[in-house]
């Protein structure tokens, strides 16, 4: 192996694994895992919704070197949700899901973060500290509906955007 053969955007990477080995489980928790097809799928899809917001919550859409808050417990979510952010040019910060309110609320503002993907035992402390209009867009893991002004992760990553991913 080469090193050039290894040395590559981390989404020309997911997109070999997916074409090679996409059936192999790439990611597993408690509740689910992901195949590297399905990660490339999914991921994919969330980072073209994220750079092409439409809907209620949806944000103005992230641009280059945005900052996307992962503030979730270890899950596959947590995965898919920093290399969507990368295949959307954005960066992934992800953060200490034990974090107070004024550790969440320093790490937010410090972060500028555009937007943040979290679940609903985080969802209250975020919406408090990241309040609606003007701030960050909030994308909530999970079955069940996310509330007015958030965005439902599961379906960002099983529908197709507007736009492809600009990876």
């Amino acid at each position: 192996m080469q090193q050039s053969d290894i040395i590559r955007p981390l989404p020309e990477l997911l997109r070999g694994h997916a074409r090679r080995i996409g059936e192999k489980v790439a990611f597993r928790d408690v509740r689910r895992g992901v195949t590297y097809a399905d990660l490339e799928r999914r991921t994919g899809r969330l980072a073209g919704h994220l750079v092409t917001p439409a809907g209620p919550g949806a944000g103005r859409g992230l641009r280059r070197g945005d900052r996307v808050a992962v503030y979730l417990d270890d899950c596959v979510e947590v995965m898919e949700s920093c290399l969507a952010a990368v295949r959307a040019g954005a960066v992934a910060v992800p953060l200490n899901p034990r974090a107070s309110d004024p550790e969440l609320d320093h790490l937010l503002r410090d972060s500028a973060a555009a937007a943040v993907v979290t679940d609903p035992a985080h969802l209250e402390q975020v919406l408090r500290l990241a309040p609606g209009a003007g701030g960050p867009s909030v994308l909530v893991v999970g079955d069940e509906a996310p509330p007015s002004g958030s965005q439902s992760f599961e379906a960002l990553a099983t529908t197709e955007p507007a736009r492809p991913a600009p990876d």
